[in-house]
């Protein structure tokens, strides 16, 4: 198709793709129906969906994600629920290739040589380049025309999508309310009225006191209780004696000498940069390099270089005269790296193109690479194989001790490592133990163990594993009331204040007349008037936090009925209104463009979610693998 490259027609359609090709490249890229495995996850009418093509593309995606969350990746993929989120847009795209197909719909030579064209990927300094389209697509294992051919199947996908949505348009009134949601605001005073303030009207009531017990009993259950016998396993009691092998600590150091005994060299530059942006056009580029090849001549002729830099440097460096400081080579981009390592101290480099842009380099510094001898380190690596020996001495006795415990017993046992016995109180996970720290990872363990039972918690070498024994085991129950009374006392007197604080809240609004009214009162119970604009989007008011009561109330605000009650929770307020803002009401056209933009883009999502609703309905979808679904996160099966 591409040798016909000169006769490009410009449809409408073309124009279309073009907003949206990049991301139906970096979908479609390097997956696609051209593989040999015919194992088949899904089918959609007649089409299919192969398990090749779903590994493939869920491992670029888990990639995707380790590059963004680097060691979350994975438990971010199975909390997104990845695998089924991916399969649903896989079978979504087949279902649109096939209701294109029954409308008749196509896509033309032309249409698809323009969305190649616009893939950034195949661009040399912003221009189509032939050769890169062909290398790029050989080095993801794709010929061109198998990747013509997806792309063609994803411009289609794409025109039945613009044919349901075109034509949508967002009314004025729906962007009117939207607009006044956003940019509306309401200041008001206020203040809190504090359930503190009403220390009086929390009275001992015992009936009250019952009737809270009673509905809040789960709030005073004891779960099960455990108290135990243990000992600590650490390296402390992994003592080894034994000498490593000279040929060990030998082979060692021959293994790690590039890695934990060498320093590499580092040089210590300076350079000029002149920014040139990848995509500028030539004749940019060759400005930028006539104007350094003017500062190299200034540099090679002896002129200062730190001054040079100040004075013509694009970089945040030239105020230190250019000055990097002492680097590794692979902490440079390799063009940089390569031109400054090639220089001997003092010397200057010719014009060394990089990312970044032009540079000159003067190498100021040269640390050779150093090696540490092998008597010199002798006593550490020794030292550390002595270590890990005991580390995996601790982990083999972790697993084999319980079952010692169960025959021989716990003291005899504790004899042989020379750790004492300990006896914990009871134990339900909610305390620390003097010894053991936080509870609750052992008292997980605990759960469901009856007296005697033998176990084992796995900490680490330098905490060391817990191997216990249970003395004793008391079930769960509900504390009495005579148990908690204290509690339940301060919970109903809590409830009485601010039940009280909410009938007064509400019996001084009805006598609320003028701002000095509102103050009046905010003395008289010694409350504190405070200040806060209020707009309908807020999550959080300041001062307040997220309450949408009083957003609610402060909206129902006007200078004739100035003021109001917000009860929410155990939260009371009275507000007065001040005035309504529209806020930065110099950017009313620009909002109200946006609005629109977004609230388009709602409804098309709508429809095009309505459509694809039918056509699953319409087509027959079947998932032949389900189980492939739930699979580890870590990769494709």
């Amino acid at each position: 198709m591409f040798n016909a490259f000169g006769a490009i027609g410009r449809s409408w359609m073309g124009k279309i793709i073009l907003a949206v090709v990049v991301l139906t490249f970096v979908i479609s890229f390097g997956y696609g129906s051209f593989t040999r495995n015919k194992e088949v996850l899904a089918t959609v009418g007649g089409r299919e969906i192969l398990v090749s093509q779903f590994n493939q593309r869920y491992q670029e995606q888990l990639d995707a994600l380790r590059q963004r969350y680097p060691g979350q990746a994975d438990a971010l993929a199975q909390q997104l629920r990845l695998r089924e989120r991916l399969l649903d847009q896989m079978i979504d795209r087949q279902l649109l290739l096939h209701a294109a197909a029954s409308a008749g719909l196509h896509v033309s030579d032309g249409d698809l040589s323009s969305a190649v064209k616009a893939v950034p990927a195949f661009q040399t300094n912003g221009q189509f380049d032939f050769a890169q389209y062909q290398a790029v697509v050989r080095q993801n294992g794709l010929t061109t025309e198998v990747f013509e051919a997806r792309l063609r199947e994803d411009l289609l996908a794409q025109h039945y999508q613009q044919q349901i949505v075109m034509g949508v348009l967002a009314g004025k009134t729906e962007i009117e309310q939207r607009y006044r949601m956003e940019t509306e605001a309401v200041e008001v005073d206020y203040m809190f009225v504090d359930p503190a303030k009403f220390g009086a009207a929390a009275k001992a009531d015992p009936a009250a006191e019952q009737a809270f017990y009673d509905a809040h009993k789960g709030e005073f259950l004891q779960p099960e209780q455990y108290r135990v016998r243990y000992i600590v396993l650490g390296l402390a009691q992994m003592r080894d004696d034994t000498d490593v092998r000279p040929r060990a600590a030998e082979r060692y150091y021959e293994r790690n000498l590039e890695t934990e005994f060498s320093t590499p060299r580092r040089v210590r530059a300076s350079h000029i940069l002149k920014r040139v942006d990848a995509n500028a056009k030539p004749e940019e580029g060759a400005k930028k390099r006539a104007e350094l090849e003017q500062v190299l001549r200034e540099a090679r002729a002896g002129a200062d270089f730190a001054e040079l830099a100040r004075k013509y440097s694009d970089d945040k460096t030239a105020r230190a005269g250019g000055d990097l400081g002492m680097f590794r080579k692979d902490e440079m981009v390799p063009e940089f790296a390569d031109a400054a390592f090639a220089l001997k101290v003092g010397q200057v480099s010719g014009i060394v193109r990089s990312p970044f842009g032009l540079h000159i380099i003067k190498v100021t510094g040269d640390q050779p690479e150093q090696k540490k001898p092998f008597e010199q380190v002798k006593a550490q690596i020794e030292q550390k194989l002595k270590a890990e020996r005991m580390e995996r001495r601790l982990e083999v006795e972790a697993d084999r001790v319980p079952g010692r415990v169960e025959k021989e017993g716990l003291e005899a046992v504790a004899k042989q490592f020379g750790a004492p016995v300990a006896e914990t109180g009871w134990l339900d996970g909610s305390k620390a133990e003097p010894g053991l720290g936080q509870t609750a990872e052992l008292y997980g363990k605990l759960r469901g163990r009856k007296a005697n039972d033998v176990g084992a918690l796995k900490r680490n070498p330098v905490q060391g594993h817990v191997i216990y024994q249970v003395k004793e085991a008391k079930p769960a129950y509900t504390r009495p009331l005579a148990e908690v009374v204290a509690a339940v006392k301060a919970r109903v007197a809590d409830e009485q204040r601010k039940a009280a604080a909410a009938a007064e809240a509400k019996q001084v609004l009805a006598r609320l007349k003028s701002a000095e009214d509102f103050g009046a009162y905010a003395k008289s119970r010694g409350l504190k008037i405070q200040n806060a604009k209020v707009a309908a989007a807020m999550q959080t008011i300041p001062g307040v936090g997220s309450n949408r009561e009083f957003q609610h109330a402060a909206f129902r605000l006007t200078e004739q009925a100035p003021f109001g009650l917000s009860v929410q929770g155990d939260q009371a307020h009275l507000l007065h209104f001040r005035k309504r803002t529209v806020l930065e009401p110099e950017k009313a056209a620009e909002r109200r463009q946006r609005i629109a933009q977004e609230l388009v883009q709602d409804w098309q999502n709508y429809f095009l979610d309505a459509e694809l609703k039918r056509l699953r309905n319409e087509l027959k979808v079947k998932i032949l693998i389900p189980e492939l679904l739930t699979a580890s996160a870590g990769g494709a099966q």
